[in-house]
């Protein structure tokens, strides 16, 4: 943006600034300039040790002008911003906000607080007054990396104003998911704060910006990986239905529409297309997948070389590919201008993947068709906007079809399965199936509480059991923030995990206790008719975990969607009294035909609460005293003696002290996929409308393994790092400056293995303090 328009636009706010009313007019219309005056100020580099005052020697004074410039007219439009809430009674207060430039209003006649307060002239304004709000978020910097490095909420990588593109690096701040995500897992290249995990992601926008509510029309996680993950539902579905259904394993594959290159990306790097020459069944060799790009927007293309390192390995330009070709797969990840043009291109048994918006042109020419939509999983939306009610006729429902066409998240599947079922779509390809049940279909089921399933005694035993496990090193977990005890100025977790499977110690400890839960589990599995367990001998049943968790006042399992991917059933001891040891703290599961959360009755000491373990559930937060619960995963998988919750499905984890053998660990067994994720729901609203969910792939191999997460920050229990549980962790001067914790010493460091077992053993006896959390 020149300098002359800046100071034009900065000439009509001041000249408007006669009336409020007239004021967010005219404010309204500057914020269609955003990205460019965002841009301009982002243009000049600026020193984070310094109150991000610019480094003059690092640009010319022209450039140093613009940016004050547009900062001028950005700082006024944030005071439009102030003054319009101010109207309305919000005001600023010194609350600690979420983000860097997130400011907490507090409403001056009601009390309430909010970052992003609801005005009554909302509707009016439209994106222009919400983007209007944002503005103090957007132009306030911030630093993640302790000043080395400047991090804006949304940074103007590119502007390409007369083609309306523009590329946004956005900062995203999402809570800590659960142990089964409802999406396809993203990658892992972001930073861990407490209860919440920042990330950034680089988007590809067209047309206006509309602000930080704006969707991407592709993005990616940074920094980008060679093992890159897809990001949003329509695309994870089709290269989820490419890699199961499309003929000869999807050999040559036209994209229409590079976007980012996000699908090309994951195509190159995951899946049939990513094998190099191999065999097929019939022992022909099989060449690798081909992928064509058919992109119209020279600026596109110009924007996926200069920030996204162009097309990848095995995939090219249609100008660069000779003849006409018939594809086995033809995916369409823009506008259609001409649908007969796809079938001319697509062979004659080739299957044609649409993500977007439906085009209802398409069902006419293709009638045998699946059209996909996102399975939510949350009660209010069973008969929400996702029900679609069947007419039990084979072919498109129209009134499906149309809610379909207004959904954006929606994928046109035609040439292939007539319907779906996360079986089917495991063995066709390859991936691996755990037995657990269909996501969906869990939530129709109800957790069981089955009463006095432990005396007295044997909960005094289980405890004495626990106490033991920590003194032999068994796995430890922290998984949230310290507090100060008052009464003994210690400082304790107020959520505490004990992993006694670690090494067996379930078993060796209390002998007698998995028949007795395995019994109890077959039974509710029988009467509930849930077929997990019936087929299975007590050979072919698993312990997965066995966890001892202690919960003082505050700590919580607040996720309403968590659930225990890829166990089969999963059972909840009660050691503690409701009401007299501990307040609060109540299991939770999440029921449709009751409204929503719904607590598990009767749930009181010595009993077991037995539910799927595919079901959602959650334990609302402690508000005194201490609960302590015993729970237990049952699974078709190996049986899991490592010191924590264990995600490899079959094979050893390199964890397990006891499979150990000169530092070699047997090979794990992926199945036949390298996809990331698997289909985990699949509900039909009529023959040819589903709602469909991806979960993480829990057994697959990396191309190249991810980093390891940062730890939380918190603080130190005696000196020991609370994270020390983590084998990826390693103790650095980072955890004493920020934990004030002790680092192990180096003959301790030699084997990440051995460090965990030389950590936790002294966790374990740190001090009295800890040993005695469970009374």
């Amino acid at each position: 943006m020149e300098r002359a328009a800046i100071e034009a636009t900065l000439a009509e706010l001041v000249a408007a600034e006669t009336s409020l009313s007239t004021w967010v007019d005219v404010a309204c219309r500057v914020c269609e300039h955003t990205l460019a005056l965002l841009a301009a100020v982002q243009a000049v580099p600026r020193n984070p040790a310094d109150d991000f005052c610019p480094i003059t020697e690092q640009c010319d004074p022209e450039t140093i002008a613009t940016a004050d410039s547009a900062l001028i007219v950005l700082s006024d439009l944030c005071r439009v911003a102030e003054a319009r809430l101010a109207a309305e009674g919000w005001e600023a207060t010194d609350g600690l906000a979420s983000a860097a430039g997130a400011i907490v209003y507090r409403h001056h006649e009601t009390g309430s607080k909010s970052e992003m307060p609801t005005l009554d002239d909302d509707g009016d304004r439209g994106w222009q007054g919400q983007l209007l709000q944002h503005m103090p978020l957007l132009v306030t910097p911030s630093s993640l990396d302790g000043g080395k490095t400047v991090t804006w909420a949304v940074r103007v990588v590119g502007l390409n104003i007369a083609q309306e593109i523009a590329i946004l690096d956005v900062v995203t701040l999402e809570e800590d998911g659960c142990d089964g995500p409802t999406v396809a897992p993203g990658a892992t290249n972001t930073t861990e704060t407490v209860g919440a995990t920042i990330a950034t992601m680089r988007g590809l926008y067209r047309g206006q910006w509309h602000g930080l509510d704006d969707q991407a029309f592709d993005e990616s996680l940074l920094p980008l990986s060679p093992n890159p993950q897809l990001e949003s539902f329509a695309r994870t579905s089709v290269c989820g239905m490419l890699e199961a259904y499309a003929p000869r394993g999807g050999h040559r594959v036209l994209l229409i529409g590079l976007g980012c290159c996000s699908i090309a990306r994951f195509l190159s790097a995951h899946g049939k297309g990513a094998e190099a020459h191999g065999s097929s069944d019939d022992g022909e060799d099989t060449p690798p997948r081909v992928v064509v790009v058919r992109e119209r927007s020279a600026a596109v293309i110009s924007a996926v070389e200069e920030h996204w390192g162009g097309l990848p390995e095995g995939c090219t330009l249609e100008g660069e590919a000779a003849g006409d070709v018939l594809y086995d797969a033809v995916i369409v990840d823009a506008s259609i201008d001409d649908p007969r043009a796809l079938r001319q291109c697509l062979a004659p048994d080739g299957l044609l993947l649409v993500a977007g918006v439906l085009d209802t042109r398409l069902v006419a020419m293709f009638p045998n068709c699946l059209v996909l939509r996102e399975q939510r999983l949350r009660g209010t939306d069973q008969e929400g906007e996702n029900q679609v009610v069947s007419d039990g006729e084979r072919g498109p429902d129209k009134d499906a079809m149309q809610s379909a066409n207004d959904d954006p998240a929606t994928v046109f599947v035609a040439g292939g399965p007539a319907s779906l079922s996360t079986e089917g779509w495991a063995r066709a390809t390859g991936a691996l199936n755990p037995g657990s049940m269909d996501v969906a279909v869990a939530q129709r089921t109800r957790a069981v509480a089955v009463h006095s399933v432990v005396s007295v005694s044997e909960i005094a035993a289980i405890k004495a059991a626990a106490i033991k496990a920590r003194e032999s090193a068994a796995g430890i977990e922290v998984r949230s923030p310290p507090q100060i005890n008052r009464e003994s100025k210690s400082t304790q977790p107020v959520w505490f995990v004990v992993h006694m499977n670690t090494d067996g110690l379930l078993d060796t400890l209390l002998p007698d206790l998995r028949q007795k839960l395995l019994t109890t589990a077959r039974a509710v599995d029988e009467t509930e008719g849930w077929g997990l367990l019936s087929a299975l001998s007590d050979d072919d049943v698993h312990i997965r975990v066995a966890e001892f968790h202690r919960y003082a006042a505050g700590g919580a399992l607040p996720d309403p969607r968590h659930y225990d991917l890829d166990s089969l059933v999963t059972i909840d001891l009660m050691l503690s009294t409701p009401g007299a040891d501990f307040e609060g703290g109540v299991l939770q599961t999440e029921e449709a035909d009751d409204g929503g959360l719904q607590p598990v009755a009767g749930f009181e000491i010595g009993d077991a609460a037995v539910f799927v373990s595919h079901k959602f559930h959650c334990v609302s937060p402690v508000t005194s005293g201490v609960r302590n619960v015993l729970v237990v995963e049952f699974w078709k998988g190996a049986e899991r003696r490592c010191p924590h919750r264990c995600g490899i499905f079959s094979g050893s984890c390199p964890l397990d002290r006891s499979k150990r053998m000169d530092g070699v660990h047997v090979a794990i067994d992926g199945g036949g996929s390298t996809l990331p994720f698997r289909l985990g729901a699949a509900v039909a609203d009529t023959d040819s409308c589903w709602r469909i969910m991806w979960q993480p792939s829990s057994d697959v191999a990396s191309p190249e393994p991810s980093p390891a997460p940062a730890p939380p920050p918190t603080t130190a229990i005696d000196g020991i790092c609370p994270n020390a549980s983590n084998p990826h962790h390693t103790c650095t001067e980072w955890c004493t400056e920020h934990w004030g914790a002790r680092l192990p010493s180096k003959a301790a460091t030699a084997d990440p293995v051995v460090q965990t077992t030389t950590v936790l053993g002294a966790l374990s006896s740190a001090s009295a303090d800890v040993l005695d959390m469970f009374d």
